[in-house]
């Protein structure tokens, strides 16, 4: 019995070594506040990561879901910056790219959460590095249009050990013309894990837990000594799970000592948050000072609900019965199993459909096989062919047609048959593929192309009003190269022909205008209309003001919402001196002597006066601050009484209509 030793207990799958979160140049999850290893170019992220859920708080009814507070939001405007404003946005015109810095790909999976537009234009691909130093794309995914994200997952056994970098794009403009990116999870540095407290003092620390599905086994199961029960459980998704350890002897009193549990100490697990599947646990509790160590397994099923949308795992590569058993623990179904003679081992999966990571509905979803068997021998001469490994096909989609062939060939694979279709995309974009990627072939094997080409040119136009500022933008799809533009706004302003397709303007009075926009494509010239509505709008004054106790000096500024550039001030000081008008709010007066003033200010703007006033009170020079605020107060409460009395109309018709404190005409520069 070692009464007084202490033990340290974890739950972990499998007995590996994880590189370190340090090890990547880049942020992942974006939780520093900042684009720390990814360069922005475009205006699509200029202002990135943004900050909470921006959508609801505008009152979009789809949450973002995001991991922890920040995350990346091309139609975004908030980075929780104090002169920002929670729910702003910049909407769907701006495009860019968000590129990371160079990193070695890892063994295992890439996980990220994704939402946004589901067209091509918005995706998140992984280029690796070829020999020549380009980056080729080898994995996309692109939102289902809606602002909700939701976690894909890529497999990177194919491209393990390679240099490579993620971008995530936007280059539409359309509707849901944006993309919603948090979270970026290497399997290989940072496992996916469930952790719970297990309780801590002076003498005792908590261990962590980790669960992840496995196809097979993990080696280091065997039991030392520990005791982990129940050996299997099953149980529903959404259900707790609760494994209980007893140790035996002195581990197992010190741990129901910190816990209170007479039975031993339980592991729970809030299923709600796993994927249905079959996980394997390894437990190891590990005497810290004579360093010995004891070790138990056991087998948790989580198993899907009828009808639950459950996600297809990815089986190609793997054994019959291995994917057999991933689709079943899925809550699916197997299908057709198809054998085809392959060079392949006997019983590997050659390619599955659907393809994985479709969503499917548990107990009704299929998923149909197809699985190598050995090719037949000739006789009399026997031939015993070399094993040749499989090629797993690279994702070609997004990229241009010359850049496909070398790929390819680089990869043992060839061009099969290529199929032109009309798009907006560049011509010569693979548009589609098949076989698709991730499929396992044999060497040789070609894959055939659908690129785009080109349909007929149009111009596109967007209007974005702000008051009575408007952003008009014009783009030519398919996109053209030396394009120019030219903007009417419809109220006598028309700009001359220039580069960049987008143009500002303000408009001096509300109304509905016919705005036309041109696009000059070498001689032919195309021409777009729209209708920009500017409505009316209302300006408030405010004045604030800063009196010294000193020398009778009183700083002023008067703010006008929402700011114009054309905004002429006017002040009254109350003591008979007026200042010429000026252009800015702010304004200095020292007074002569010391007494109470009311100060008015006048903002004149677009034919509208807006007016606004307050009281001050100057002390005399020498008078002691307490004595002089008594003497403020009765000041104060005496001369608004007196002039109440003698500004009161006889009839409450007169007053003016206008937030000014004075009587109709009575104003000090009216």
């Amino acid at each position: 019995m070692r009464g007084r030793s202490v033990w340290i207990a974890s739950m972990v799958l499998l007995v590996q070594t994880w590189a370190s979160a340090g090890d990547l140049p880049f942020t992942t999850d974006f939780e520093e506040g900042n684009l720390r290893g990814w360069s922005a170019t475009g205006t699509a992220f200029a202002v990135q990561p943004t900050r909470g859920d921006n959508p609801t708080v505008r009152g979009h009814l789809e949450p973002v879901k995001q991991q922890g507070q920040y995350w990346i939001g091309s139609y975004e405007k908030y980075s929780g910056k104090r002169w920002q404003q929670a729910g702003d946005v910049q909407g769907d015109a701006p495009m860019g790219r968000l590129v990371s810095e160079q990193f070695t790909i890892p063994d295992g999976e890439l996980s990220f959460l994704l939402g946004g537009g589901s067209g091509f234009r918005t995706r998140v691909v992984l280029y690796v590095i070829n020999g020549a130093e380009e980056g080729i794309p080898a994995l996309r995914a692109s939102g289902q249009n809606s602002e909700t994200m939701e976690r894909v997952r890529w497999d990177l056994t194919p491209f393990a050990g390679k240099r490579g970098y993620l971008a995530v794009i936007d280059e539409s403009a359309d509707a849901w013309g944006h993309i919603n990116v948090d979270d970026f999870r290497f399997s290989a540095i940072a496992p996916d894990a469930m952790q719970t407290g297990a309780g801590s003092d002076a003498t005792a620390e908590a261990g962590e837990i980790s669960v992840s599905a496995a196809a097979s086994e993990p080696a280091g199961a065997q039991e030392t000594g520990a005791l982990l029960t129940p050996k299997v459980l099953r149980v529903k998704h959404g259900e707790r799970a609760v494994f209980t350890y007893d140790a035996h002897d002195a581990a197992s009193e010190i741990l129901r000592a910190h816990q209170g549990n007479q039975k031993g100490y339980q592991y729970v697990f809030e299923t709600k948050d796993m994927e249905p599947a079959k996980y394997y646990i390894n437990l190891k509790v590990t005497d810290v000072k004579l360093q010995e160590s004891r070790t138990a397994s056991a087998v948790l099923y989580v198993e899907a609900l009828p009808g639950q949308r459950v996600k297809v795992p990815e089986v190609a590569g793997k054994q019959k019965k291995a994917a057999m058993d991933l689709i079943e623990e899925a809550g699916l179904r197997v299908g057709t199993v198809e054998e085809r003679f392959s060079s392949l081992e006997p019983g590997t999966v050659i390619s599955q459909s659907p393809k994985p990571g479709t969503v499917m509905k548990s107990g009704s979803g299929v998923v149909n096989l197809v699985i190598a068997k050995a090719e037949p021998v000739v006789k009399p001469k026997p031939v015993v062919e070399p094993v040749v490994s499989s090629v797993i096909v690279p994702e070609l989609v997004g990229m241009d047609q010359q850049e496909v062939a070398a790929l390819l060939e680089d990869e043992g694979l060839r061009v099969g048959t290529v199929e032109e279709q009309e798009s907006d995309l560049k011509p010569g974009t693979v548009l589609s593929q098949y076989p698709e990627a991730g499929t396992a072939l044999k060497p040789g094997s070609t894959v055939n192309l659908v690129v785009a080409k080109a349909g007929p040119m149009r111009l596109e136009v967007s209007a974005t009003v702000d008051y009575s500022d408007v952003t008009l933008q014009g783009a030519m799809t398919p996109r053209q190269e030396n394009v120019e533009y030219r903007f009417d706004f419809g109220d006598g302003y028309q700009s001359g022909w220039q580069q960049p397709g987008l143009s500002l303007h303000r408009y001096a009075a509300p109304g509905d205008y016919r705005a036309v926009v041109e696009a000059r494509v070498g001689e032919v010239i195309f021409k777009q209309d729209t209708t920009v509505r500017v409505l009316p709008w209302s300006y408030t004054l405010q004045l604030k003001a800063d009196p010294s106790e000193k020398d009778g000096t009183v700083r002023l500024h008067a703010t006008l919402t929402p700011s114009r550039d054309t905004v002429r001030y006017s002040f009254d000081f109350g003591d008979g001196d007026t200042p010429a008008v000026q252009q800015s709010g702010d304004a200095t007066h020292r007074y002569s002597s010391g007494g109470m003033y009311r100060i008015d200010v006048r903002a004149t703007i677009d034919g509208t006066e807006v007016k606004e006033h307050l009281f001050v009170t100057v002390p005399d020079q020498g008078v002691p601050p307490l004595l002089y605020g008594i003497l403020g107060l009765l000041g104060l409460l005496g001369g608004g009484w007196y002039y109440g009395a003698r500004q009161k109309p006889e009839n409450p018709e007169e007053l003016d209509s206008s937030n000014s404190a004075f009587p109709r005409g009575s104003a000090p520069w009216e």
